[in-house]
């Protein structure tokens, strides 16, 4: 082999690692966005490579976005190897500074606040296309900013984790998702029926009296303890590793989980009673945008129901726009099935 050859060779392996390096590089950045006496801490974590980002929109209301990345390892660990992720302190919630009054608190301006953090990471990278990631309240608050078509226009996707679209019929929706898990109790043959769950039964008129009572108390305890299951699907467990993530949030971040549970429990409130009201699943028709509707089959505090109604009424052609229903969920799914909600997540960014 010829000197120039080998010389050739060397060069174009050396190019070929260099790209490689390039797209396994990571991207890091922290900054603050201001907007009406707000200064809102902002972290930016991923795949340098890549010209998609996640803006997370948190649960609340006066949840902090910073904390994600530490206590939900699924975004950090398998959503970021492909994306950037963006997490960040709204006002009112967490590390977020400055000098505003409580009448800021509302979901308006939570929306201006986030439609400045889109036109901030477009103006520093010309590139960049945006996609929202709301959970829980977040949805509400991502749903919400959609209903102006301007802000749709900036916005190439919208990913809902248990997004909480009809808050006013919470208690409704609840009381559905109950006689659904008994009706599919009594489908899948694990109890013959739950006459014995209804008010007003009375065993005086069966054949059998003494066997009525037996079986009514069996059928009542097993959907006691049925129901105390659905409920560990809704618990935040803090385990060895989630109480080291927080130390490790607490020292090692620019946030601060202390700081964070005070300004929720101050703050939410001031959110609260416009969120009790929400029923936005009935706004949604001149929305084009694609969307992911993520949900866990036993979230007792946002059942699956509004996000059916949302993906029923909302105006993104059908091939793009999706729901999953994750059957062993409630309204933690980042915790119990990470794996499907990180690659559900994965894959709609890339088909948008």
């Amino acid at each position: 082999m010829s000197a120039i050859n080998l010389i050739k060779r060397s060069l174009i392996v050396m190019v070929a690692m260099v790209g490689l390096l390039s797209s396994c590089q990571r991207y890091d950045r922290f900054f603050f966005v201001k907007n009406k006496g707000a200064i809102m801490p902002v972290k930016v974590s991923g795949k340098a490579a890549s010209e998609k980002y996640i803006i997370l929109l948190p649960g609340g209301p006066s949840g902090d976005g910073l904390i994600y990345s530490t206590v939900f390892p699924v975004f950090r660990k398998q959503i970021e190897p492909h994306y950037k992720m963006v997490y960040y302190d709204q006002r009112g919630a967490g590390n977020c500074q400055g000098v505003y009054d409580s009448s800021s608190l509302h979901l308006q301006q939570l929306g201006e606040d986030l439609d400045k953090l889109v036109r901030t990471i477009k103006s520093r990278d010309s590139t960049a296309r945006v996609f929202l990631l709301g959970y829980s309240y977040g949805g509400t608050l991502g749903l919400h900013y959609l209903l102006e078509p301007e802000h749709q226009k900036h916005i190439d996707g919208f990913i809902s984790i248990a997004g909480a679209f009809d808050r006013k019929q919470q208690a409704e929706n609840q009381q559905k998702l109950t006689e659904f898990l008994l009706d599919k109790w009594v489908q899948d043959g694990a109890i013959d029926n739950y006459e014995a769950m209804k008010a007003g039964y009375d065993c005086g008129q069966a054949p059998d009296i003494a066997k009525c009572k037996m079986d009514s108390i069996a059928t009542v305890q097993w959907v006691t303890d049925k129901f105390a299951e659905v409920q560990q699907y809704n618990r935040f467990k803090l385990s060895g590793k989630a109480a080291l993530r927080l130390l490790r949030y607490t020292f090692f971040s620019p946030g601060n989980p202390i700081q964070s549970g005070i300004a929720e429990g101050q703050n939410g409130r001031y959110f609260q009673q416009e969120f009790n009201e929400q029923m936005l699943s009935g706004q949604v028709a001149e929305i084009r945008v694609p969307i992911l509707l993520l949900n866990g089959r036993y979230d007792t505090n946002v059942p699956f129901f509004e996000a059916e109604a949302v993906y029923g009424n909302i105006g993104t052609p059908v091939h793009k726009k999706k729901m999953i229903i994750l059957e062993a969920s409630g309204h933690l799914p980042m915790i119990t099935e990470p794996d499907q909600l990180a690659e559900s997540v994965i894959a709609f960014v890339k088909e948008n």
